[in-house]
């Protein structure tokens, strides 16, 4: 009976989600993070994280081009079960499409970048119910960049680049009662806070998946998401992502 409310739960949320169009593609998000909790609220987390995408394709648009990469370095602060803190450090690299700039013309590359995160967490449970909020304020540094272009002996040069970011995510989530399950379903809205953009919805995550808490020590977390893009130069693009992450929280 409790197997059959997670395959209906999943079920519902699946329907509702948009279907695999003309130039859609394909994505996968995996991740490990190791956890240690401490008294007093207060936590220290270290993660690592692999994205691939599809790239454009005549045939089938298969995650067959790296995305992003990073580590992240955070600590958080619990003190009470309605409201959490965190601060996070990352360093990404983004890879990037080949492109044109000045008339020269440069390959794929690695752009490299330093990130600052901010969270504050809103949370509640009724029940097996759980409702969160989470605000995440992101301040990205890219770094310098020289580039060789490929249709002459010069080279393309990027200057570093601060981008702030706000990032919403509310999510709700269901534990099953006498199992390890807990499905979810929540949406990461993505909002920048440069004062020449205007605040708007440019690219959300849409999630849909469950935990699975194996014991105390391990947990594994299993979503289908879909990412729709809106960069500012380019024509909207949605990625059908797979995303697997294992929890690892020490003891």
């Amino acid at each position: 009976m409790k197997t059959k409310k997670l395959i209906c739960f999943l079920a519902l949320a699946l329907l509702s989600l948009p279907a695999f169009a003309e130039g859609d593609y394909i994505a996968t998000m995996t991740s490990l993070t190791l956890k240690k909790n401490f008294e007093h609220g207060l936590s220290l987390a270290f993660r690592g994280e692999f994205r691939s995408k599809g790239v454009d394709s005549e045939t089938f648009p298969v995650a067959t081009q790296m995305d992003c990469f990073f580590v992240r370095l955070t600590g958080a602060y619990k003190p009470c079960p309605y409201f959490a803190a965190a601060l996070s450090y990352d360093f990404m690299g983004n890879g990037q499409t080949a492109g044109e700039k000045g008339g020269l013309q440069y390959n794929h590359y690695l752009k490299q970048q330093h990130r600052c995160l901010v969270d504050l967490t809103e949370s509640y449970k009724a029940g097996q119910w759980s409702f969160s909020v989470r605000e995440r304020f992101v301040l990205a540094y890219a770094t310098p960049l020289s580039l060789k272009a490929t249709n002459a002996d010069e080279r393309v040069e990027m200057k570093g680049k601060f981008g702030p970011v706000l990032r919403l995510f509310p999510q709700v989530s269901y534990a099953i009662p006498d199992t390890k399950w807990a499905p979810y379903v929540g949406v990461e809205f993505y909002n920048s806070l440069l004062p020449d953009d205007k605040f708007f919805m440019q690219q959300y995550h849409l999630f849909v998946g469950t935990s699975f808490k194996i014991n105390k020590v391990n947990t594994l977390k299993f979503a289908y998401v879909l990412q729709h893009k809106t960069p500012l130069k380019e024509v909207n693009k949605r990625y059908h992502t797979i995303d697997l992450e294992y929890i690892i929280t020490l003891p």
